[in-house]
């Protein structure tokens, strides 16, 4: 910051005047008696006054709101010669000034400098820093940075997070979280690694297991790039980490779910059938092609409807619909099943709909048990029951 020793006005200026103005700040000078005496075109503008108030003091030159605390840090260096620094809103047009005091000789300088735009981009930067650092542990993503030459690797705090490790602001060396992989990964690693080198991609992406010093086996998915100097020697090798042992878990309960399903499906004593919300058959057990005499080739792409009594069809489509519609939360019928052979029996039908993450139906679960012995035992009760009244 430039600092120009200020005597009487009238002798100096209009060389004073010109090099003041090259000041990016708002500048003036107070002699002894906090008279002003100097003030570039900033400085006037900012206290809204003419050069006519040069040899006026700067108390009645000051806005009332901020001139005890400019009065009291002006007497405070002219008291001891330290130099001193306030912040406040200018009262005139509400801009946010620092505001620097300095005692040169006999004289003060005070520079004013407008603080809007750097608080600005210092909020802007601040605001990109916790948009990036919530992306980051909300998607689970850690960065990182390492040196080929030197084998040390810097990362942000998530990715210290991901791996267990304390957040360093420093390299560490790489094998601090090369260690953390057990020996299979590792090597499929490195392997991995050197064939994306080899091969000139010079990008690699994998999924691996880590053992976090706290006991913990995390997923990652992780995904790196070469980056080589001008003259084609890999210099470094940058990317991301991403946790992912939350959907490694989904992945292999969804899987398990489907194995235990698949395994009831295919060994169930029940018939098993799954529909769309058109009734239309996509896949049948074998118990239930065995019950109705029907391969599953045959059975998939029929309607439900054709597997019904004609008799019974209008009284299973309007509760079909009713499940589709959400009237209902379930079906349960009996009713009427026709064979391949042309044989009708009852069959009792229970029907759960399968819904997507909105609540909509996009299909249905259907077990079918043959309860034709049972229907006839009922009615041979029932007619014995009648006769045994008469």
């Amino acid at each position: 910051m430039l600092s120009i020793a200020v005597g009487e006005p009238a002798v100096c200026e209009l060389t004073l005047e010109a090099v003041l103005e090259t000041l990016g700040d708002a500048f003036c000078a107070l002699d002894g008696d906090l008279t002003l005496i100097a003030a570039n075109n900033k400085a006037l503008t900012l206290f809204n006054v003419t050069r006519q108030a040069l040899g006026q003091s700067v108390g009645a030159i000051l806005p009332v709101s901020v001139q005890p605390e400019l009065e009291s840090a002006l007497l405070q260096v002219l008291a001891d010669g330290q130099t001193r620094r306030i912040e406040l809103t200018w009262p005139l047009n509400k801009t946010p000034l620092q505001v620097d005091f300095h005692a040169a000789g006999p004289c003060l300088h005070i520079y004013f400098r407008d603080t809007a735009s750097f608080r600005d981009m210092k909020n802007e930067l601040q605001r990109r820093h916790e948009i990036l650092t919530l992306a980051e542990e909300c998607a689970g993503i850690g960065v990182w940075d390492a040196d080929l030459r030197t084998l040390m690797l810097q990362g942000t705090e998530q990715f210290f997070r991901i791996m267990g490790l304390p957040p360093s602001s420093v390299p560490i060396p790489i094998d601090a979280t090369r260690r953390l992989r057990p020996p299979d990964e590792q090597e499929r690693l490195m392997q991995g690694f050197y064939r994306a080198l080899e091969s000139g991609e010079d990008v690699f992406d994998t999924e691996y297991r880590i053992n976090r010093p706290d006991g913990q086996t995390r997923w990652i998915f992780g995904r790196g790039r070469i980056i080589r100097d001008d003259q084609g020697v890999p210099i470094r090798y940058s990317g991301v980490d991403i946790d992912i042992t939350d959907r490694k878990a989904a992945e292999i309960a969804l899987r398990e779910s489907e194995e235990r399903f698949r395994h009831v499906f295919e060994h169930s004593p029940l018939g098993i059938a799954t529909a769309g919300t058109d009734f239309q058959l996509r896949a049948v057990n074998p118990a239930l092609c065995q019950m109705l005499g029907y391969t599953a080739a045959e059975l998939t792409g029929l309607s439900f409807l054709d597997l019904v009594h004609p008799d019974d069809q209008a009284a299973c489509r309007a509760s079909g619909q009713a499940l589709i519609e959400g009237q209902i939360p379930r079906l349960q019928i009996e009713e009427r099943f026709v064979r391949k052979s042309g044989e009708s029996f009852w069959v009792g039908v229970n029907v759960a709909p399968i819904r997507d993450s909105s609540g909509r139906v996009i299909y249905s679960v259907g077990l079918v048990e043959d309860i034709d012995e049972r229907q006839r035992i009922r009615r041979r009760y029932t007619t014995v029951s009648r006769g045994s009244a008469n």
